[in-house]
């Protein structure tokens, strides 16, 4: 983040209580954002935090002190959903009822070996990684043309081997009679061809009607409110 603060201008769009530490990082616009709440890039192009299923701790002592999130970008050419780090729960039905037809989604495959690798290791262990078969589920809860896998192939959290997840994702994706390049699994410096938008997208995630509210976007030293919006209004 340092690195990237001294190249550029980087705008950080970021979940609440992020604000503190992409500012000392030499980050100067930071705009903080709690569910469902949208901030615009420009006329025709928002950005919208979105739930999932996870906790934030960046030390031992600092768990949920933090919000976290998925990103939906919404523009001309459609919506792209980026799930983050997700367990699968209800949020996607409800991502898709706000932002249908989303064009593309990233969504996290791994770890998944043994069960306990998708649990939370403190509270109520609630799920908090998709393995493949629940990658599947999510992606249908979308009802998108296509996926893209996430989350697997760098670090080993579980104990699977390196192509587990892409071979569950194979059996998964036939079980329920989806093509296999409904929901791909890239390797390093593979192009994926995006479908076409089923429809044209708008600022109006599904037509729905929306509020405007404020929240701070601080640039510099100085602050000034600018428009956000709430989806769920």
């Amino acid at each position: 983040l340092e690195r990237l603060a001294k190249k550029g201008m980087p705008r950080a769009i970021v979940p609440l209580g992020n604000f503190d530490l992409m500012r000392s990082t030499g980050i100067a616009t930071v705009d903080e954002l709690d569910w469902w709440q949208s901030v615009r890039l420009s006329s025709n192009v928002t950005v919208t935090l979105v739930p999932a299923q996870h906790f934030s701790a960046r030390t031992l002592w600092d768990r949920d002190r933090t919000l976290w999130g998925g990103f939906v970008i919404s523009g001309p050419s459609g919506n792209v959903f980026f799930a983050g780090d997700t367990g699968y729960g209800p949020h996607f039905r409800d991502i898709a009822l706000l932002f249908s037809p989303i064009r593309v989604a990233l969504l996290p495959i791994a770890p998944f070996r043994p069960p306990q690798a998708r649990e939370s290791t403190r509270g109520n262990r609630s799920v908090v990684h998709l393995g493949p078969a629940e990658a599947v589920k999510a992606h249908r809860d979308l009802g998108g043309p296509l996926s893209v896998a996430a989350h697997f192939r760098v670090f080993r959290l579980g104990v699977e081997g390196f192509n587990d997840a892409v071979d569950v994702l194979a059996a998964s994706l036939k079980e329920h009679s989806l093509k296999p390049d409904a929901f791909v699994t890239p390797v390093i410096g593979q192009a994926i061809k995006i479908p076409p938008p089923m429809l044209d997208a708008s600022l109006s995630p599904a037509g729905k009607e929306y509020s405007v509210g404020p929240i701070l976007s601080f640039t510099g030293a100085g602050s000034s409110a600018s428009h956000v919006t709430s989806v769920r209004d």
